[in-house]
């Protein structure tokens, strides 16, 4: 939309419904944190909207889990080649699979570097405004669509992945899936009741997934749970984590979460892994280096935002492999850059 297209549709709008979000960082870069003043301001008027934006403007509630300094773990980008350390293993994405792979690994003794290309933003350091959340906790600011257009596609992007925004809901691969995939894909690891179902109770006691004696239900959650009731169809509340799911917070938790309260993977296994001494870099990784069916490190490119780093890629060597846990939109694409070519990659 051009400016001037931008400007005649605001002039419809009450002026106090089209205030600019304050910005997350200062001039410098800084992450800071909001005020609730400012918060308020870019919510709108209760009064026109009657919507008075997240809980924590009203009621000032303390963090269910202690914000951990994730920012002493970071390794600043390289310059040249020779200042990197090399790793046992290389981390490719923060997401589920990258947090628990970082954990796991750390734990046995390896050494882990996570490459994330998102930004880590602290609990404390979030505003839960929609409009700072999409743009800097969802892939492509939360506006990526599938060629066609037809379909929106969200995907988290940062520390954390989509462990931090996506609505707590956990649940079991079902009997039937795993049939499948060991019938069709030939994966025996998936058999029902094997050691899968010991890593799935491992995973579940980390993350806290309960399911609520008691819980707050939303208009459209009421009227499903109505109409089952009526028809006579079974339903049940879906296990989550959070180590608290009364809390008001719980409902903004796609915009991030304030209080520690959903124990995603910034709470959980990325946590693990950094006390254990796992290291984190924001960068893009371009592709992965290997020889002789052996990956021995990976090329990256310094992240979006950093306009002062060299744009040539930087190599980053690992001793023993790299794991590649971009999520299903990006690890098939990183596959092929590095020129793999089994037939399977990005196919269903």
């Amino acid at each position: 939309m051009q400016p001037s297209n931008t400007t005649a549709a605001s002039s419809w709008l009450p002026k106090n419904l089209i205030s600019t979000p304050p910005p997350l960082s200062d001039s410098a870069g800084s992450m800071k944190a909001p005020k609730p003043s400012d918060i308020n301001k870019a919510w709108g008027t209760s009064s026109i909207s009657n919507y008075p934006g997240p809980p924590f403007l009203s009621v000032a509630t303390k963090p269910l889990t202690a914000e951990y300094d994730f920012g002493s773990c970071y390794l600043p980008y390289p310059s040249t080649d020779d200042k990197i350390t090399s790793f046992d293993y290389i981390v490719v994405g923060s997401g589920a699979g990258g947090g628990v792979s970082t954990a796991t690994l750390q734990a046995a003794g390896n050494s882990c570097l996570v490459l994330e290309k998102g930004a880590y933003i602290p609990p404390s350091k979030l505003t839960q405004i929609e409009s700072e959340a999409m743009s800097n906790m969802y892939e492509k600011g939360g506006l990526l669509t599938t060629v066609d257009g037809n379909i929106m596609i969200l995907a988290g992007a940062g520390l954390g992945g989509g462990t931090r925004v996506n609505w707590a809901c956990c649940l079991d691969t079902p009997d039937f899936v795993r049939r499948e995939w060991v019938s069709e894909l030939k994966l025996p690891q998936f058999e029902v009741n094997s050691d899968y179902d010991e890593s799935l109770k491992a995973v579940k006691v980390r993350l806290s997934v309960n399911t609520p004696p008691t819980h707050a239900h939303n208009s459209s959650n009421k009227l499903l749970i109505a109409g089952c009731e009526k028809l006579k169809l079974p339903w049940r509340v879906a296990p989550q984590n959070f180590k608290d799911p009364t809390r008001m917070q719980c409902g903004w938790t796609c915009f991030g979460d304030k209080e520690g309260n959903k124990q995603s993977g910034v709470e959980t296994f990325l946590r693990d892994g950094a006390e254990k001494g796992a290291k984190f870099m924001h960068c893009k990784v371009l592709k992965i280096v290997h020889k002789a069916n052996k990956a021995i490190g990976v090329m990256v490119l310094p992240p979006a935002n950093d306009t002062t780093s060299s744009t040539v890629p930087i190599f980053i060597a690992c001793n023993k492999g790299v794991i590649v846990s971009c999520g299903s939109l990006h690890t098939p694409c990183l596959l092929k850059r590095s020129g793999f070519k089994n037939s399977h990659i990005g196919k269903q």
